[in-house]
């Protein structure tokens, strides 16, 4: 390897190391109106913090919160705001709110019943939006209006649009009160409890993506209006009483709609769909489900019943017409539902009219798929492979989109030459594999490390190499390596 070969390496190591800044320690009452700017990023939380009436919080694209671990194994930090909580991040540049040690999950965020209602025609009051919210949700114990689920709404209507919400210990979103939260166009991924849990109150649940929580979204039977429309809310849980969506009804349930979703379980031993019914006390007519595509892969019933209390008469009845049901066989479809057929004492479910085929604007328009970090190399602006000469200049930049994502990593910077291929570390180049970097992931903008002339560079063909591997283990983990290379055949 040369000596500008080595350089170029190095140059890449000091541009990740000079993007490091300096922590920012927050806590306690903000009582004036307070920007946390990405200057000041990343912000560590080192007690909970308390957004005051008529104060806003505002928080600047980038931003990084992180939350300490309490010093109380069972407590957790974290932030209510009685006010305004203002964070709006944009596509390449999210606010991430996570945890400073992944094993010690923060509390939550939390909107008061004094908080301001989000007014979408004046673009004020609390939102949420390109945010990544991850590693929180506590449930050990401690205060508990601020834990269970990494965001919590008291009787408060916040925007939480366009952002990841993952990781958490229990629940992602929890809503109980008089408020009306809007829940648009998110990623709700990978938490242990429920993805959405509306206790009481109203909702707007659309153009979300859910998937792989222990429970898609919980409906408690004091809900108000409840609109789910344009979902895509996938499974893998083996949840009895509704993988995907569970229903509890009751006199007080109030009206809701569930439309244009596309609801999947794939546990072998999971229901999709469930409605839990007080007979006596049941508002079926409320209950609105129409025009969703139901997949049971695998699993044991696409709609599943369960009723407290005997039917009285003749059995009441749930309406679901017009759902695509992979199939237009209705005894199939009889098989997929466990209603007044298997137990007398159920209501019956009218699926009639059946869609008679997949419908194609049923669920999100986002298109699901795992966030990955997309390394990229370039040589004279060309992904390559490209020829160059002796005479010519070379001139290398690479980047890193890392989608948001801020797992901790191996980072390898490799070249592929004509005489071996190394890697570069610390203590200089070896043939063995290790990493060159371990840390954490950050979005780096293309930066250009390298514009000389190739005087001098032997002639014969490098390949280089620039990549993470999001298994921090000093490995190379096939599986979770992302990696990109340019090819540059260097002739005489």
């Amino acid at each position: 390897m040369t000596m500008k070969g080595i350089t170029f390496i190095l140059i890449i190591l000091l541009v990740l190391s000079s993007l490091a800044r300096a922590d920012t320690e927050v806590s306690g009452v903000i009582s004036t109106d307070t920007i946390w700017t990405i200057a000041g990023s990343p912000y560590v939380v080192t007690g909970n913090i308390l957004v005051e009436e008529n104060v806003q919080l505002t928080i600047e694209p980038g931003v990084i919160v992180k939350f300490r671990a309490h010093p109380i194994e069972w407590q957790a930090y974290y932030i209510r705001v009685d006010g305004i909580l203002d964070a709006q991040g944009s596509e390449s540049n999210p606010i991430t709110f996570t945890s400073e040690d992944a094993k010690h999950p923060w509390g939550c965020i939390g909107f008061t019943d004094t908080s301001v209602d989000w007014d979408e025609a004046t673009s004020t009051g609390c939102i949420l939006s390109n945010c990544i919210i991850e590693c929180g949700g506590a449930s050990q114990g401690g205060i508990h209006e601020f834990r269970d689920a990494v965001i919590r709404c008291f009787s408060s209507s916040p925007m939480i649009r366009n952002s990841i919400i993952r990781y958490s210990n229990f629940d992602a979103i929890r809503s109980e009160g008089s408020g009306h939260p809007k829940i648009v166009s998110n990623y709700i991924y990978d938490n242990k409890g429920r993805g959405i849990l509306i206790l009481y109150g109203n909702a707007l649940i659309q153009d979300n993506v859910i998937v792989n929580n222990d429970q898609g979204i919980y409906l408690s039977s004091m809900v108000g209006s409840i609109e789910i429309t344009n979902n895509t809310i996938i499974s893998s849980s083996p949840e009895t009483y509704g993988a995907c969506i569970r229903i509890d009804v009751s006199s007080e349930t109030g009206e809701i709609l569930v439309y244009k979703n596309a609801i999947t379980s794939t546990n072998s031993n999971s229901n999709t769909i469930s409605c839990i019914l007080n007979y006596g006390e049941m508002n079926l007519e409320n209950i609105n489900f129409t025009h969703n595509n139901i997949e049971n892969i695998g699993g044991l019933y696409s709609v599943y019943l369960v009723a407290y209390g005997s039917a009285d008469n003749e059995p009441e009845t749930l309406d679901m017409p017009n759902n695509w049901w992979g199939t237009t066989e209705t005894d199939k479809i009889n098989q997929m539902i466990y209603d007044y057929n298997d137990d007398f004492n159920l209501p019956l479910v009218n699926y009639q009219p059946i869609a008679m085929e997949e419908i194609p604007d049923a669920g999100s328009s986002i298109k699901y798929s795992p966030p990955q970090p997309l390394p990229d190399i370039k040589v004279n602006g060309s992904d390559g492979p490209i020829t160059v000469d002796q005479s010519d200049t070379l001139n290398i930049a690479v980047s890193l989109d890392n989608n948001g994502l801020t797992n901790n990593a191996d980072w390898w910077l490799a070249a592929d030459t004509p005489f071996g291929l190394y890697f570069f570390t610390f203590e200089g180049w070896t043939t063995e594999w290790k990493p060159g970097h371990q840390g954490p992931l950050f979005h780096l903008d293309l930066y250009e490390v390298l514009n000389a002339s190739l005087s001098g560079f032997p002639a014969g063909t490098y390949a280089l190499y620039f990549g993470v591997d999001t298994t921090m283990d000093g490995n190379v983990t096939w599986e979770n390596l992302y990696y990109d290379t340019v090819v540059v055949n260097v002739t005489e």
